[in-house]
């Protein structure tokens, strides 16, 4: 007897998500905060230990999670209000967007509080299925339209891939993942989990660019 299922759903102790390094963030007080100033000379980022009202507000916004998940079954607002309903009972989640059209769930979390796992689960408790992930990744070394045409060539090669957007100005490359089910004998075990952005990762190395983590 055999099984479908999705690897997507062996994501949630190894998804990757990429989380922006406070000290890196730019200074939004732009050069005026004196604490910055000391710790880099350039004062284009935060201190990370900056009290600064500005700074430590972005501080606090590049230390968010944010994920974006592919759902099945969403159809229409109601969908949206049931999964909504289901996420607000989390703490330290925040709603990014719910889009029927696209059946995207984005939402951004405190990793202190609250995990990739718990925001999958609330989705499920709602009655709705992730069946894959939008991945946004920044990408070094993207110069001109001819750099967009070949990681978009590569990006073509896969069934589970779908680009969304490359763009050479802004360094940044957005692709919907969907992890194909995989057939399993009854008894056999999965193997290692599928985790989207290496799967992009892996095509924009590919493709002879390089991730910016």
């Amino acid at each position: 007897m055999q099984m479908k299922i999705s690897p997507y759903f062996q994501l949630a102790a190894s998804l990757f998500v990429s989380v922006s390094i406070a000290h890196a963030a730019p200074c939004p007080a732009e050069g005026d905060c004196e604490v910055c100033k000391a710790a880099d000379e350039s004062s284009e980022s935060c201190a990370a230990d900056c009290q600064n009202e500005l700074c430590a507000a972005a501080i606090k916004e590049a230390k968010l999670v944010k994920l974006a998940y592919l759902v099945d079954g969403m159809k229409c607002e109601s969908c949206s209000a049931v999964i909504s309903k289901s996420l607000e009972k989390l703490e330290g989640v925040t709603i990014i967007d719910l889009s029927p059209y696209n059946k995207l769930v984005s939402v951004k979390f405190d990793p202190e509080l609250s995990s990739a796992e718990a925001v999958a689960k609330a989705i499920d408790d709602a009655k709705f299925d992730i069946v894959g992930e939008r991945v946004t990744l920044a990408v070094d070394g993207m110069s001109c339209g001819s750099c967009e045409k070949k990681i978009s060539t590569e990006i073509a090669k896969s069934k589970e891939m779908k680009l969304i957007s490359v763009s050479a100005d802004k360094g940044l490359l957005v692709v919907d993942v969907r992890p194909a089910e995989l057939e399993l004998e009854e008894g056999e075990e999965a193997a290692e989990p599928v985790v989207p952005a290496d799967m992009v990762a892996s095509a924009v190395k590919l493709a002879g660019f390089k991730v910016v983590k």
